[in-house]
């Protein structure tokens, strides 16, 4: 569920006893600002797992999931998809209490976080056409095929052989 159709249920699930606010990414950091200093409940994007600091925050409840774009190779497009958070992404969420206060963490989630320890690299679910035509546009002008001996994930040659061939499509 989206975060402000979450703040808009609980408002009126609560008939208004409970005022929730949003904090997400494309906020302006004053907006997200105000919204800490006024605000009680939160319902956040992963914009609040590191970049903002809660000093009266005292419950944290993780739903174990995360929103996340998703390049599909077939259909040619990209997809936000739910999927489980990785270990680091859940050891930042809890990091976010104790900063200012003790407090509690509550897990929505059944399954052993220790499955996924860090989040699959980007480079494996982006389109990746923009960087092999910046990669060829470049002084160097080689693409993907050659840099990603220096890359720690590398993308498939799947990946990298249909992205060439979409951009030779173009011309």
């Amino acid at each position: 569920m989206e975060v402000n159709q979450c703040c808009r249920l609980i408002n009126e699930i609560s008939r208004g006893t409970i005022v929730a606010y949003p904090l997400v990414q494309s906020q302006h950091l004053h907006g997200q600002q105000e919204n800490i200093e006024h605000g009680t409940v939160f319902f956040s994007t992963t914009v609040a797992e590191t970049s903002l600091t809660f000093p009266s925050l005292k419950y944290v409840v993780d739903t174990g999931m995360i929103n996340t774009p998703i390049y599909d190779i077939e259909s040619k497009r990209t997809i936000l998809k739910e999927v489980r958070a990785a270990q680091s992404t859940i050891k930042q969420r809890l990091g976010r209490l104790g900063r200012t206060q003790s407090g509690e963490y509550y897990s929505l989630y059944s399954f052993k976080v220790d499955d996924l320890l860090y989040p699959t690299p980007q480079i494996f679910q982006s389109d990746l056409m923009n960087n092999e035509f910046s990669l060829r546009k470049s002084p160097l002008q080689k693409g993907l095929d050659y840099m990603k001996t220096f890359l720690p994930d590398k993308p498939s040659q799947q990946s990298i052989d249909t992205t060439i061939q979409q951009l030779k499509q173009l011309g």
